[in-house]
């Protein structure tokens, strides 16, 4: 029977020093607190990476911010210049509208103190577009004028103001509509009146409309009306007085 406060005994018999084991217990320990230390140390590095990334980051949102807040303050300038120059074209467009609008009151006039259409001359070529927009703006603001305005667009132009024939000239093609305007000045123009090739333009204007209009009926191509329209132009512009 061994003594109680007997020591552990090797193989050979010599006695186990129970703090043999403890410089390696410690060094294992040791290494571990060094790796912890330097992933510690990594993750720090990162971190401040990480935080120096956010500051880049900031400062670049701040400069896009205050690159924002110049072009919403340059885009207020633009639109400000836009609005004036808006209400001086406004302007511009009802002084020509109130201009084309005294044109048709004076063929209007002219028709009711039987003056014949022989003898009635416009002063601005014609322009049956912006006569139609005349017609509205009159329509909206001047009911009297209006109604007396559209005498004188059927006398220049030969035909009626109302939707369906507004609607015809809307959708043409822009041959038919200069065919009209040139048809207009060579019956109202007073360099037409004594020209001799007025009647035969007037023929070949009528020829191209009236094709126009029964297309229905009359096959009427693009290019032939075109070429047509080319045709009246030429002589138009060379016969011109």
């Amino acid at each position: 029977m061994e003594p109680e406060n007997s020591s552990p005994q090797t193989e050979n018999g010599s006695i186990a020093d129970s703090n043999s084991s403890l410089p390696s217990v410690q060094d294992q320990l040791t290494d571990r607190i060094d790796n912890l230390a330097q992933i510690l140390t990594v993750l720090g590095n990162k971190n401040g990476l990480n935080e120096q990334r956010m500051v880049n980051l900031q400062v670049q949102i701040n400069n896009i911010t205050h690159r924002l807040v110049n072009i919403e303050k340059h885009l207020e300038v633009i639109e400000e210049y836009v609005k004036a120059r808006d209400a001086q074209l406004e302007g511009h467009d009802t002084h020509l509208l109130y201009l084309r609008a005294g044109e048709l009151e004076t063929i209007w006039d002219k028709v009711t103190s039987n003056i014949e259409l022989e003898d009635i001359y416009i002063l601005h070529g014609a322009d049956v577009a912006l006569d139609m927009q005349a017609l509205h703006f009159l329509d909206e603001t001047d009911q009297q004028r209006y109604e007396v305005a559209k005498v004188g667009f059927k006398n220049l132009y030969g035909f009626p103001f109302n939707d369906e024939n507004e609607q015809k000239i809307t959708n043409a093609p822009p041959e038919i509509r200069k065919t009209i305007d040139k048809r207009a000045n060579l019956k109202f123009l007073r360099a037409w009146k004594w020209s001799s090739e007025t009647e035969h333009l007037v023929d070949m204007c009528d020829e191209i409309l009236e094709k126009w209009e029964n297309k229905l009926n009359w096959y009427y191509p693009n290019v032939q009306l075109r070429q047509e329209y080319e045709d009246l132009e030429t002589l138009y512009i060379n016969k011109g007085v």
